[in-house]
């Protein structure tokens, strides 16, 4: 882990900071920033004022893997946060959240105990919670929440108003948080990147779901424009100072097919926390923005299909050596809010364009080459520019649009982490999860496509053990191969080639009984035909892939 202290903070900053204390102490008191989400094996901090992923207790890392065997937490992300960079008035702003926020939360309430409340915090079933704590938290919010200030609901009684006695919060997992905010105070957006203040509504959720993807939540930003004139060529952007495990040998790429950004280990053992078998997070862009499009297209928005419209994907990747000199400073005046910008539209800092060192091409995308495969710009052996492990921030956006006056735009993503044996199986393992909660989340919560493939209402734990043809097949380097286990165990996998001579071994452990899935790395292999054998519990079920490359 790491600590960030950013310095030289003029004698003004600080004096305004002291008399807002000072001013706000009855206050402090009421309120509460910031709160955290843990549920499906992730435990993750926010805070109302914009900052994600980031402990404002002890000034740390704020997103954990925590479904370490011995109980502990495991560090992913040291911090990340939204950005919001448009052109309004013919000048240019970026607010938002990285090492500083600028965003001013909206406090609802009064509540029923006469407190005043940033951070909504929900569960489905809270009824059923047997920590006696929690549940009086979520009975809280559940007889407080902020409907009246925008948060969804479900209107049983058709009214249009949130009524205690029938209807219920919009639960979108099984643990939900729901905040609002506007870079509406001159103070704050100054602090952050020198731009001046802005009417945009800005509604955060936050939630996961304990579901077959391990290690997955969701965030979805709503924005509204309250200003007189549109924000044109507007771009939201998500940055991040991701740490998986120990933060100074990590590596960050983009895998564009998947709409997918990335951090994974430097090498195969992480010193940190993960050790042999490190760790990879990955932000997976599920909704974009929605902007007009032809006839064929439907765009998804706020769980709504729209017709003739579309949802954008990702716009650019730009990614940060740590001491590179064009991220972090200077804070606080106007020319960062240009040197963002830029990166929003897929340039470098200053304007101009980015260079592919594989193509030398123009590019939108740095590193969007795939380390798996070995081909295009990536960190590593085909870095041209042969950078090491290293403590890396990133920055993916989507867009541009438009938002006139009155109108609302929306983005969701998730955030994903895997764990395999090796960093390239690793973040195999990670794009493969990436895939599956994609297809997930397209066709089975918005139902956006016809299913593409026969529905197949298997029961919840199999009977027997049975392995699937592994898919891809044939493939390129990386195939899954599936699964079914009736109870907890040890999975051993081992690969031989046409001559019966053992290539590779794969070993898992998986605590519970279920559908699963295994990633298989090929890229050391030459094409052929390969069998394997799987051995679970002492009962040992054979295989056959074929490798293509």
């Amino acid at each position: 882990m790491k600590r960030v202290i950013i310095e030289g903070a003029t004698l003004k900053i600080y004096t305004v900071l002291i008399v807002l204390i000072i001013t706000s102490s009855f206050y402090s008191q009421q309120l509460k920033y910031s709160e955290y989400i843990h549920a499906n094996n992730v435990k993750m901090w926010v805070d109302a004022y914009g900052p994600g992923s980031h402990d404002p207790h002890t000034d740390d890392a704020g997103l954990f893997w925590s479904d370490d065997p011995q109980g502990g937490e495991l560090t992913a992300i040291f911090t990340d946060g939204p950005l919001f960079g448009f052109r309004l008035r013919d000048s240019i702003h970026v607010h938002g959240a990285t090492y500083r926020n600028g965003l001013n939360p909206i406090p609802f309430g009064p509540t029923t105990d006469n407190r005043l409340q940033t951070i909504a915090k929900i569960a489905r079933n809270w009824e059923n919670e047997t920590n006696p704590v929690l549940k009086n938290v979520y009975e809280y919010y559940h007889d407080n929440y902020p409907a009246f200030h925008g948060a969804p609901f479900s209107d049983k009684n058709g009214n249009g108003l949130y009524d205690l006695d029938h209807d219920t919060p919009e639960y979108l997992g099984d643990e939900t948080l729901w905040w609002k905010s506007f870079p509406n105070d001159s103070n704050r957006t100054k602090f952050l990147f020198g731009s001046p203040r802005v009417n945009l509504e800005i509604q955060t959720t936050v939630w996961a779901e304990n579901t077959r993807f391990p290690a997955v939540v969701y965030k979805e930003y709503l924005f509204i424009n309250h200003e007189p004139d549109t924000m044109k060529d507007f771009y939201f952007a998500y940055w991040s100072d991701p740490d998986a495990g120990n933060h100074k040998d990590d590596y960050v790429g983009v895998d564009t097919a998947l709409n997918l950004a990335y951090c994974y280990n430097g090498d195969d053992y992480d010193d940190d926390a993960y050790l042999e078998r490190p760790a990879s997070v990955g932000y997976l862009l599920l909704d974009g923005p929605v902007i007009p499009s032809n006839e064929s297209d439907t765009a998804r928005f706020n769980g709504v299909l729209n017709l003739n419209k579309k949802n954008q994907n990702l716009h650019s990747f730009y990614f940060y050596e740590n001491n590179s000199g064009d991220e972090e400073y200077p804070f606080e005046v106007y020319s960062f809010t240009l040197q963002y910008y830029n990166q929003m539209q897929g340039l470098l800092w200053n304007g101009d364009n980015i260079i592919d060192p594989v193509t030398n091409e123009i590019t939108k995308f740095s590193l969007n080459g795939d380390p798996i495969g070995g081909t295009g710009w990536y960190e590593g052996d085909g870095n041209p520019y042969n950078l090491n492990p290293g403590d890396r921030r990133m920055m993916m956006s989507t867009g541009p649009f438009n938002l006139a006056p009155g109108d609302t735009n929306c983005v969701t993503f998730a955030i994903c982490l895997a764990r395999d044996t090796g960093r390239l199986n690793s973040l195999a393992k990670l794009k493969q999860l990436a895939a599956d909660v994609r297809y997930h989340w397209l066709y089975e919560v918005e139902r956006t496509f016809p299913e593409p493939k026969p529905v197949y209402n298997a029961p919840e734990i199999p009977t027997s053990f049975v392995i699937s043809n592994n898919y891809p097949n044939p493939f390129n380097n990386t195939t899954s191969i599936n699964l079914e286990l009736p109870q907890s165990g040890n999975i051993k996998i081992v690969i031989y080639n046409a001559l019966g001579e053992m290539v590779g071994e794969v070993n898992d452990h998986f605590p519970t009984a279920g559908f699963k899935n295994i990633q298989f790395n090929g890229a050391g292999l030459s094409s052929g035909v390969y069998y394997y054998s799987v051995l679970f519990r002492g009962e040992t079920k054979l295989g056959k892939f074929i490798l293509l490359k």
